[in-house]
């Protein structure tokens, strides 16, 4: 009989809800795969905020502007005001500017021309000048109630941001601020913007019949039937994204548990095809959340999209927070582990910039990428089985390839078999300099009773302090299931 063999030679494939899919990854967690390795990303820590507990000053939404990330939250001295700061080479958050007058900023915050732009108090959007540390705090009055992210157009140098069913403009030097577009559907609510060629997507939902729709709209304010109208159903949809050309979507299926259906909530990852969009993934999980507002809690990188959610997944004890990444071929992998934040508020700022991350909850804290790697950096398998529903596995070995370890990283190799929900570890690497290890039959056999003849197998690779891993294999024989 010809052997059956897990091989990942190289790391090229997303996660899969598809748990039988051959040579594929159910989890691919703090990994950054750009590279088709397994390269961990860093340790978050608790942000400082001029020497302070970072709760105080309320961080909600990060931004790059003249190679320096700013950040807006509340005036650290005086609750009752708005303010912004800027991160600073010795790892802390450096007060700005305080908006001097009671406000309260939403965690919008645009770089466009020479300024940054942000919401406020759902009265109006601020103009603040970083060149002359000067604040405009009513620069174009707005009534809203909800809003969505801005944008920069690259075809006309126009800021586009939206708010209820409303888009409304900046002209490209910063100077004045106007409505742009209204939608005809009064109780359609956008979620997001994103470019879209010479277009603008427009996605969002009709809050009386919760119908999700992508509006493709030209810029064109004389215009007021769009383009271009994408049905996307029933499922929340929350962000939309354009990487290198391809348009995607993230919604939402809401829990439903309490419901006769039972249903379990999704994660759904969409992309547009030709005149449609057609479902890429459906992730069921466990729990979770959907804030009202999302916005902010996203961050666009030419080929890669991020997106913050507070997800507990099947076989997990509690929900945590996370960060999604999506490429542009629609690889989905789980970028972080923000479950350093244990606060109750979501993450509403993310903002990724070479190697770091900045992630922002407002009250609950605000976080940052460190040196080190001691955060756990985990990849599971598909499910292992014959295509002979009749045969059993029994395994033979596995293989780990990766690049010559360092001193203190190790890797662990752990699996689990038929219906267990938890996985033993079987092998512990820790060798230094070393770029290949393997773990025979026996002593598999011994850690896990019942690898010789298995229903199914998953394997879970971990690594720590830096281990990066470049290619897997695991070898079963059929054996007959002599249950039947």
């Amino acid at each position: 009989m010809k052997p059956i063999t897990y091989s990942a030679l190289k790391f090229d494939k997303g996660m899969t809800p598809k748990v039988f899919t051959p040579d594929s990854a159910t989890r691919i967690e703090h990994f950054d795969t750009i590279t088709e390795v397994l390269r961990p990303f860093r340790t978050l820590m608790e942000s400082l905020v001029d020497s302070t507990n970072p709760a105080v000053a309320k961080l909600t939404n990060f931004e790059l502007y003249n190679g320096d990330i700013y950040g807006v939250g509340i005036d650290y001295t005086d609750a009752t005001k708005g303010a912004l700061y800027k991160w600073t080479t010795t790892f802390s958050w450096q007060y700005m500017y305080s908006f001097g007058s009671a406000s309260v900023p939403s965690p919008m915050l645009q770089a466009h021309s020479n300024y940054l732009f942000g919401l406020r108090n759902g009265t109006h959007l601020y103009r603040y000048d970083p060149a002359l540390n000067t604040y405009s705090l009513s620069f174009y009055a707005i009534a809203y109630s909800y809003f969505c992210d801005a944008i920069t157009h690259s075809k006309d140098g126009i800021m586009y941001f939206g708010t209820d069913n409303k888009i409304h403009k900046v002209t490209s030097d910063g100077a004045t601020g106007s409505l742009a577009l209204t939608l005809p559907n009064t109780n359609f609510r956008i979620t997001s913007l994103c470019e879209q060629g010479n277009f603008i997507s427009i996605v969002g939902y009709d809050t009386k019949t919760y119908e999700s729709s992508s509006l493709l709209w030209d810029r064109d304010t004389s215009v007021v039937d769009l383009t271009e109208s994408y049905s996307l159903g029933r499922d929340l949809v929350v962000h939309n994204a354009c990487l290198l050309g391809q348009t995607f979507t993230v919604q939402v299926r809401e829990n439903n548990t309490n419901s006769a259906f039972g249903e379990k909530p999704m994660l759904i990852i969409k992309y547009l095809n030709g005149t449609k969009f057609d479902t890429l993934y459906e992730f069921p999980v466990t729990t979770l959340d959907t804030p009202i507002n999302m916005v902010g809690a996203k961050f666009t990188s030419l080929d890669r999209f991020y997106f913050t959610a507070k997800v507990q997944f099947d076989g997990e004890s509690t929900a945590r927070n996370i960060c999604f990444a999506l490429d542009y071929k629609g690889r989905l992998t789980i970028a972080q582990n923000i479950g350093i934040d244990t606060g109750t508020n979501p993450v509403s700022g993310v903002i990724r910039i070479g190697e770091a991350f900045w992630f922002g909850a407002g009250s609950d804290g605000a976080w940052n990428t460190t040196t080190s790697y001691t955060t756990v950096a985990s990849y599971e398998t598909n499910d292992i089985r014959s295509s002979d529903l009749s045969m059993n596995l029994n395994f033979v070995d596995a293989i780990i390839s990766c690049e010559p370890l360092p001193a203190s990283a190790q890797i662990l190799l752990k699996a689990r078999k038929n219906e267990e929900t938890t996985f033993t570890t079987i092998a512990t690497f820790t060798e230094t300099a070393r770029s290949k290890f393997r773990i025979t039959a026996m002593k598999a056999k011994n850690a896990l009773a019942g690898l010789d003849k298995a229903r199914q197998v998953r394997f879970r690779l971990e690594s720590t302090n830096g281990a990066v891993i470049t290619g897997f294999q695991a070898v079963f024989n059929e054996v007959a299931d002599d249950t039947f």
